[in-house]
């Protein structure tokens, strides 16, 4: 069934703080967390990862990006639970195309838990996920302007494989 929640992608993992988050596929109930975390984004981060701004999550935005087809897409989401809240903090997703040999990865943290090594961790979750998918070649498209982003894939091994002045296509496998 191609809309069974895959449950052998979930995973533990400590932040420094020694919080433990919970790496998981996205699920539609997650649709209030997921709007809950956008809120946690800086302009800067929206517009690198969206690129373009956008200034509330509409609600279509906030169900198309909740509720997916877990054998074509794949959304891998940060978890924390304190005080009994749970909040997502980050999320990692995976478009499978049509050929079901090549994808395209996307990945945002919001902001105040940028710099922990969890978007490190997340990326290395879901490489890892594209190995056991057998996909032979999986990129990102990245704004020009977005440093980080261009230094955190070059640090991973990532080589850029063309560059225009909309995006930059990254070939991470």
């Amino acid at each position: 069934m191609a809309w069974a929640y895959p449950r052998n992608y979930e995973k533990y993992w400590k932040l420094p703080n020694d919080n433990e988050v919970c790496f998981r596929p996205i699920k539609p109930e997650d649709e209030p967390l997921w709007t809950e975390m956008f809120a946690h984004f800086s302009e800067e981060s929206i517009r690198n990862r969206f690129f373009r701004l956008i200034k509330a999550p509409f609600s279509e935005l906030s169900f198309r990006y909740c509720n997916i087809d877990y054998s074509s897409e794949l959304a891998i989401v940060a978890e924390l639970v304190e005080a009994g809240q749970r909040r997502l903090l980050g999320v990692v997703r995976l478009i499978i195309h049509s050929d079901k040999r090549t994808a395209e990865i996307a990945f945002i943290i919001a902001d105040p838990w940028q710099g922990l090594g969890l978007g490190s961790k997340m990326f290395d979750f879901m490489i890892k996920i594209c190995n056991e998918k057998r996909l032979e070649t999986v990129y990102a498209l990245v704004l020009p302007d977005n440093y980080k982003a261009i230094s955190f894939l070059n640090k991973k091994g990532c080589t850029i494989e063309s560059n225009d002045d909309y995006a930059i296509q990254i070939k991470v496998i």
